[in-house]
C-alpha cells in the first residue's frame, strides 16, 4: 500500500467519522459488533446442529471422560 503519511491519516479520519472503524493506540480497529447473541445463534440451523451434535455423541461411549466447550452446536449433545 502506498500514499503519503498525510493522505492515510485523512482517510482514517474520514473513515473513523464514519464510523467504520475507531482508532486504538498503535492502529484502528474495525468498529463493528458482529457477536451475535447465544440464544440467537442456538436457533440457527437448528436441525443440522442437531444432527451434527447426534452423530458425534456416537463416538462416544460410555465412562469416556469429554470436554464440551459452549458453541451452540455441541451443547445439543448433552441432549444424546
Amino acid at each position: 500500500m502506498e500514499g503519503s503519511q498525510n493522505t492515510i491519516r485523512r482517510d482514517i479520519n474520514e473513515l473513523v467519522k464514519s464510523g467504520t472503524i475507531k482508532k486504538v493506540y498503535g492502529g484502528v480497529s474495525d468498529n463493528l459488533n458482529l457477536l451475535v447473541p447465544f440464544n440467537e445463534r442456538k436457533i440457527t440451523s437448528r436441525t443440522t446442529k442437531t444432527l451434527i451434535a447426534k452423530t458425534a455423541s456416537e463416538f462416544i461411549n460410555d465412562g469416556d471422560i469429554i470436554f464440551i466447550d459452549s458453541s451452540t452446536t455441541t451443547v445439543n449433545m448433552v441432549n444424546f
